[in-house]
């Protein structure tokens, strides 16, 4: 289920596609308006929890680095395309997404004590004692 490409929960873990190529595949199958959804319900729900998730994520990276990370494009690109199976138009998505970020975890005021980034250590080379020894 984890992993950068996310593939088993999509049915097949070959790697052969992305999840944004797997979603232009999905569209055509989805609901049209006025249609019934009761049918693509797994596919709502599995875009709502997969975008949510994926903005959890860079959540947790702001809470555990000290410094701000650097984006994701692959995990924004999934997240437009498993909103553009949900939403019509580009502003349906931008306000699922935002629905998304606020369903997620809150970040905390400051970062955790230990900073696991390795590419934040640099900048923080001094300690609560000010000698720079850890």
């Amino acid at each position: 289920m984890w992993g950068p490409r996310h593939s088993v929960s999509f049915g097949g873990n070959d790697d052969t596609d992305e999840v944004p190529e797997l979603c232009d595949n999905l569209r055509d199958f989805m609901p049209q308006d006025g249609e019934a959804r009761a049918d693509a319900a797994d596919v709502y729900l599995h875009a709502l929890d997969r975008c949510i998730e994926l903005a959890a994520a860079s959540v947790a990276e702001r809470m555990l680095l000290s410094c701000e990370p650097v984006p994701s494009v692959s995990d924004l690109e999934q997240a437009v395309a498993l909103a553009s199976l949900v939403c019509k138009s580009a502003e349906a998505i931008e306000r699922f997404l935002a629905f998304c970020r606020a369903a997620g975890p809150r970040p905390a005021a400051a970062p955790w004590p230990y900073h696991h980034g390795a590419e934040c250590r640099a900048e923080n080379s001094s300690n609560l004692n000010g000698r720079g020894d850890r």
